[in-house]
This record gives C-alpha cells, sequence and structure tokens, in this order.
C-alpha cells in the first residue's frame, strides 16, 4: 500500500467543500436573523454528509484498487479537515461577536462554561462523531465498488 494512499490528496480537497457550505449558510442564517435558532444547526450536518459523500464517491470511481479502510478513510480525512476549518471560523466569530458568544451562554446548558475555545472543542467533538458515522454507513454502499483482490 502506498503512502499516498493513506492520506489522498483528494480526501483535503474535498475538505475544503463542506466548510465553506456551512459557512455560507451560517452566513445566511446570520444575515436574515435566524442565527439564535440552535436547531438548525442540524443542516450542518446533511452539508457535512453531501461532502463526505462526494469525497467517497470521487475515490470509488477514480481509483480502481482500493480497501474499505482506504475508503473510510478517505470519508474521515475530509470530515476532519471540514470540521477543523469551520469550528477555526466559528471560534474567531465568537471573538467577534461577543452578542452571540452571550446568546449562548445564557440559553446553552452550562452555558456558563463556554468561550470561544469552549465551543471550538465541542464543534470538534460533534464533527468528528458525526464523520466517523457518515463515513462508516456511507462505506456500507460503497464497499460494492472495493474490487477483490484475492479473487
Amino acid at each position: 500500500m502506498k503512502a499516498d494512499s493513506l492520506t489522498p490528496k483528494s480526501a483535503l480537497g474535498f475538505g475544503l467543500l463542506p466548510p465553506l457550505g456551512i459557512i455560507g449558510y451560517f452566513l445566511i442564517m446570520r444575515a436574515f436573523g435566524l442565527i439564535h435558532h440552535m436547531e438548525l444547526r442540524y443542516f450542518n450536518g446533511v452539508i457535512l454528509l453531501i461532502g463526505v459523500l462526494a469525497s467517497m464517491r470521487h475515490r470509488a470511481f477514480n481509483q480502481p484498487h482500493f480497501s474499505y479502510l482506504e475508503g473510510f478513510g478517505q470519508g474521515v480525512i475530509t470530515g476532519v479537515v471540514a470540521t477543523l476549518l469551520f469550528s477555526g471560523f466559528i471560534s474567531v466569530y465568537l471573538r467577534i461577536d461577543k452578542a452571540f458568544l452571550e446568546y449562548i451562554q445564557a440559553n446553552a446548558m452550562f452555558g456558563s462554561y463556554l468561550n470561544s475555545q469552549t465551543v471550538f472543542g465541542v464543534l470538534v467533538g460533534e464533527g468528528f462523531a458525526s464523520t466517523v458515522c457518515i463515513s462508516f454507513i456511507s462505506m456500507q454502499y460503497f464497499k460494492r465498488y472495493i474490487v477483490r483482490l484475492d479473487n
């Protein structure tokens, strides 16, 4: 197995797309005054799902031989890159928009413990967990494209 198959460049490239979509969605929500509706955050998962699926689909159809773990890794790397970029954006945003951070502190569970760094950590944890779940579930579909080398 080549070293570049463990860290595919396409996963890193595809990892840039979901945060652009999520950040755009966040800014649209802010423009329409919907930023305080925390339940709308669940759509971030849909955007992440689309990005991870696109990355895994690219891997499945453009690499003639790949293993289950390589496909799973493709999805995980894509999601980790996306999660870190979006979490970094929110961390910086909360340092700029103090009123939104105060709103989160007042309304979130354990809000008194939240600051821009802890929000970053929470988002990273949520994103990593979502990424692993999305990648695992998606590989159940994409594993049919794995060419078995033992035949």
